[in-house]
């Protein structure tokens, strides 16, 4: 089966999106800053958050996407779980990196870890409405494109 290659960033957000709805444990998919989703008090858990860095960028041959995720888990109140959220939600990070790294669908991309880079994971607690804890980690997608004037859409240009 053929699959369209991904080249824009909604197609990213759908391939994760599908990626997300998939997992049996990931109850929610959130595509944007965390700080928006973690004050929003309207989640079930666990999440998985992603947004793209401002550190993207753009050349002749790839546009190059330098992505935060978030495997988030809410802590029971009065009671200290964190280790178990930790713990669940470092599995469920292994599992989307596994995913995103195996699936035949994401074609036209490439990730840093294609050329033998080692994924960092950080561990966070945050508190806002809900007190979350979980597993970040940092992922580049090197998007396959073509620096072609023919494909703008535009009128004609005068050139001088």
């Amino acid at each position: 089966m053929a699959f369209t290659p991904i080249r824009t960033v909604n197609q990213v957000k759908e391939a994760f999106s599908r990626i997300a709805t998939a997992h049996r444990q990931i109850n929610e998919f959130y595509w944007g800053p965390a700080y928006d989703f973690a004050s929003s008090g309207t989640t079930s858990y666990p999440a998985m958050l992603v947004d793209v860095l401002n550190t993207s960028t753009i050349d002749r041959t790839q546009i190059t996407l330098n992505l935060v995720i978030h495997i988030a888990d809410k802590e029971r109140a009065g009671q200290t779980n964190e280790d178990d959220i930790i713990s669940d939600c470092l599995q469920i990070a292994k599992d989307v990196s596994a995913e995103i790294k195996n699936d035949d669908q994401l074609t036209g991309w490439t990730w840093d870890v294609d050329k033998g880079a080692k994924w960092r994971f950080e561990f966070f607690r945050y508190e806002e409405k809900d007190i979350l804890a979980g597993v970040i980690f940092y992922p580049t997608i090197k998007i396959n494109t073509v620096d072609d004037t023919c494909q703008i859409p535009q009128g004609s240009i005068t050139r001088i």
